[in-house]
């Protein structure tokens, strides 16, 4: 379904962006990615709001003060989880297998299929090995950390569309400061924290 409230906001910079299929498109992008910016926007403060007061989400995620990962893999499979975790985690888990079943059945095949469809099925498998593993302390950490940079890459991608491209500039930097602060730096302590 494409949104006709867009329609105004594109522009052309060519003579084939005038056609309305095209526009359509854009205005369609632009509306998948700004519902992703408002889900993964919603679901990181979700995920804070369930995580900030436990011993495993470090300060510099907006845990408490001392936290770190080591409390989360000294402990073991077989104790109690926190509801919160697993309701929130199933949440997450059922945007990730949402966007697998779309890409698998529903989208167009584009020239990057088979890679999309590699990170849709490591995606859905990770989250189903660690909501049925009962390893939601790491997971929902992980979860977390990935949320937290899709909310500036989902921005940018729906500016991108429409006729605020020049703005999407400003986000894609802030994407890239999270994505490193997240996936460069706290990832990798975590899997150091795993093997050690």
């Amino acid at each position: 379904m494409v949104f006709f409230f867009l329609y105004p906001t594109m522009y052309s910079l060519s003579k084939e962006q005038n056609d309305i299929e095209l526009r359509a498109k854009y205005a369609h992008k632009a509306c998948e990615q700004i519902y992703g910016f408002i889900y993964f926007t919603s679901s990181a403060y979700w995920g804070w709001s369930v995580l900030k007061d436990t011993p495993y989400l470090p300060w510099y995620l907006g845990g408490m003060a001392g936290g770190n990962y080591t409390n989360a893999f000294m402990k073991t499979i077989f104790i109690p989880v926190d509801p919160r975790l697993y309701i929130y985690s199933l949440y997450t888990y059922g945007y990730h297998f949402g966007d697998f079943f779309q890409h698998v059945f529903m989208d167009e095949r584009i020239n990057d299929f088979e890679e999309m469809l590699l990170h849709h099925i490591a995606a859905v498998c990770l989250y189903f090995s660690y909501i049925f593993g009962n390893m939601l302390y790491i997971g929902s950490v992980i979860a977390y950390l990935h949320d937290l940079a899709d909310i500036f890459g989902k921005i940018c991608k729906g500016l991108n569309a429409t006729v605020y491209q020049d703005s999407s500039a400003v986000f894609f930097v802030m994407c890239m400061i999270v994505w490193f602060a997240t996936r460069i730096f706290s990832l990798p302590q975590m899997i150091y924290f795993i093997f050690t």
